[in-house]
């Protein structure tokens, strides 16, 4: 029935969201969403196929649902679901800025994100940070194995943001740890 339907879109949405931020922690903390605040995915290769997996198996959860059957609400969720798994496959498959866009593997503004939001205490942010900070070295040597060929514009502008991005790091996560401690 539609209210059956209705109800199954309505669970299954709230775990495919949860799930979807757990992959992507630092779309969720610009959403927002900030229960994975402290993880920075390494956009590696086996990052890419557990995205790429789960956005296969999204679709053919989706694909069970019927929108006749749906409010207009769930229906329009829906179609907005399927769009966004079908892109977000698009964009690793084919797009493949991974490999040519060196611009997109800029950590600085995520990390300026939490300092700025509050979310919750500072002193709490601090230790997401540093959480956060564990896993630098190794998101930035699998952005050096993805990039194969990076566009002129896009690795001035990777050069910009790196320069920016030495404020948050020399000054401004120093600056804030120091009036907690």
């Amino acid at each position: 029935t539609e209210s059956d339907q209705n109800q199954q879109f309505e669970a299954y949405a709230e775990r495919f969201l949860r799930r979807y931020w757990e992959l992507n922690p630092g779309d969720g903390v610009y959403m927002g969403f900030y229960d994975f605040d402290n993880q920075l995915a390494v956009p590696n290769g086996a990052l890419r196929v557990l995205r790429r997996t789960f956005f296969v198996n999204q679709l053919e959860v989706l694909n069970t649902f019927d929108a006749v059957n749906l409010s207009k609400s769930n229906a329009t969720d829906l179609a907005i679901l399927v769009r966004t798994m079908k892109a977000n496959l698009w964009y690793i498959d084919e797009f493949r800025a991974y490999e040519w866009d060196p611009s997109q593997y800029n950590v600085a503004g995520i990390f300026g994100l939490i300092l700025a939001t509050d979310y919750k205490p500072l002193a709490q942010r601090i230790t997401t940070i540093s959480e956060r900070l564990e896993r630098v070295p190794e998101y930035y040597q699998a952005a050096k194995q993805n990039i194969k060929l990076p566009s002129l514009p896009h690795l001035d502008l990777a050069i910009q943001q790196s320069k920016g991005a030495l404020g948050v790091f020399e000054t401004t996560i120093p600056e804030q740890l120091a009036s907690v401690e």
